[in-house]
C-alpha cells in the first residue's frame, strides 16, 4: 500500500493505549505516525505500508541518505526495542510485526503487530483523535513532547489531569531515569509544556501537588487555545446525552465549544445535542452531526416538548417565505396552506411538529 500524504490529518488511537507506557524519540514517533495514517475507518486488519525510501527520509524529517541500508533495519529495530506495557502492566505488545528493507527497489515495507489490533482499527468510541499536523510541530529528540500531548488530549474534555508523579514516570517510561524532581521539570515538563503552549490548539498549566516538601503529584489545567475558560462537561450533559454517545470525541467538541469566547452556553448547549439526538440519523456520525449543529445554530431554542395538543389554534410563519402572512393551524394541529397552483396543501400535526423543531416554521 503506497503510504498516505501528511493531509491526512488525523490519527486514532484506543485511550488504553494512550494511557499505556512506552517512549520513543521523535524520529520514531513519525515513523509510527506515518503508519497509523494509512489506517482507514472501516479496516479490520493491518495492512503493508511500503515506503520509498526518500519519502521515508522527509516524512521522519531526515535528510540525504542518512536513512539507508543498515541504519533502516537499526532504527526500525530500535522501535521495536520500545514496545508497549499496557496499565495492567502484564501484557506487552511490540510495534511491527515485520519490518523489511529491499535496497534494490529502494522500499521499505512495514506491518503493525496484530496485537495492536483492538487499539487502533475500527474504533466507535473509547479513543483520542490525535491532531498530525501539532503533533509534527512537536519536536526534541526525547519525544517526551509528543508523549505528553497524547496523554493531555486524552484528558482534554476534562479540563484537568491530575496524575501521581510515579504514574507520570511509568507513562514516559522513566522509571530509572531523572530520578530528582527538579532534573525532570528541567529537561522534561518544562521544555514540552512550552511547546505544546507555542504550537498546539491547548493551552496548559501544571500545578504540583505535594506531600510536606515532596512533589507526589501533577495537575494539568487544561484550556483552549487563547481562553482561560476552564475545560468541563456540566453535569446535564451526562442526562441529556444518550450514554452511547458518550465518548472523548464528542466530549471534546461540547468543552470545545462552552470554552470558546463567544460560544455557546450551557443551556444553548443542552439544547442543541437534545436537537442532535433526536434527528441524527446515523449513530456513529453523531459526533460530526452535533458539531455541524453547533456550527449552524440549529437546535438552539429546540423544545423537545411539543405534542399534537401543543400546536392547535398555533399562528406560526414560515422564515424563509417572501409573504409575512401569519398562519393558524386548525383544531387537530394540522396546518393547511394555499399552493401556488390554488390548490390546498395541508401539513398534519406531526409535520408541523418536526418543522417547528427544526425552524422551519416559527411561532408568531
Amino acid at each position: 500500500m503506497v503510504p498516505r500524504a501528511l493531509s491526512h490529518k488525523t490519527i486514532k488511537k484506543h485511550n488504553d493505549l494512550v494511557q499505556a507506557s512506552y517512549a520513543l524519540t521523535d524520529v520514531e514517533y513519525n515513523i509510527i505516525d506515518a503508519v497509523l495514517a494509512n489506517i482507514d475507518r472501516e479496516d479490520t486488519s493491518f495492512k503493508i505500508v511500503r515506503f520509498p525510501i526518500k519519502d521515508f527520509n522527509s516524512m521522519c524529517g531526515l535528510d540525504g541518505d542518512a536513512f539507508y541500508g543498515t541504519r533502516v533495519r537499526k532504527m526500525l529495530q530500535k522501535i521495536n526495542n520500545h514496545p508497549i506495557i499496557l496499565n495492567d502492566n502484564s501484557t506487552i505488545i511490540w510495534w511491527f510485526a515485520s519490518a523489511e528493507y529491499k535496497p534494490q527497489s529502494g522500499i521499505i515495507e512495514l506491518e503493525l503487530s496484530e496485537r495492536l489490533k483492538p487499539f487502533l482499527l475500527y474504533l466507535k468510541n473509547n479513543y483520542t483523535l490525535l491532531n498530525r499536523q501539532e503533533m509534527r510541530r512537536l519536536s526534541g529528540h526525547s519525544g517526551y513532547a509528543k508523549r505528553i500531548y497524547e496523554l493531555l488530549r486524552s484528558e482534554y474534555y476534562k479540563g484537568e489531569w491530575v496524575v501521581d508523579l510515579e504514574k507520570f514516570r511509568w507513562h514516559l517510561r522513566l522509571k530509572d531515569k531523572l530520578e530528582k524532581f527538579g532534573s525532570l521539570k528541567q529537561r522534561v515538563l518544562d521544555p514540552a509544556l512550552k511547546q505544546i503552549n507555542d504550537v498546539t490548539s491547548m493551552d496548559v498549566e501544571l500545578e504540583l501537588g505535594k506531600t510536606g516538601r515532596a512533589v507526589t503529584s501533577l495537575i494539568f489545567r487544561i484550556y483552549r487555545k487563547g481562553s482561560k475558560k476552564r475545560l468541563h462537561i456540566p453535569d446535564d450533559v451526562y442526562d441529556v446525552l444518550p450514554a452511547e454517545f458518550h465518548s472523548h470525541v464528542i466530549f471534546n467538541i461540547i468543552a470545545d465549544e462552552l470554552a470558546r469566547d463567544g460560544g455557546l452556553n450551557t443551556t444553548q448547549m443542552l439544547n442543541t445535542i437534545r436537537y442532535a439526538v433526536a434527528y441524527c440519523e446515523k449513530d456513529n456520525k453523531m459526533s460530526s452531526y452535533l458539531q455541524q449543529c453547533i456550527q449552524s445554530g440549529a437546535g438552539l431554542d429546540y423544545d423537545p416538548g411539543l405534542d399534537s395538543r401543543s400546536v392547535r389554534r398555533l399562528e406560526v410563519v414560515f422564515p424563509n417565505a417572501n409573504s409575512d402572512a401569519v398562519l393558524i393551524t386548525d383544531e387537530e394541529g394540522n396546518l393547511r396552506v394555499e399552493s401556488e397552483t390554488g390548490g390546498e396543501i395541508i401539513f398534519p400535526a406531526e409535520k408541523v411538529m418536526e418543522m417547528l423543531k427544526r425552524k422551519q416554521l416559527i411561532r408568531v
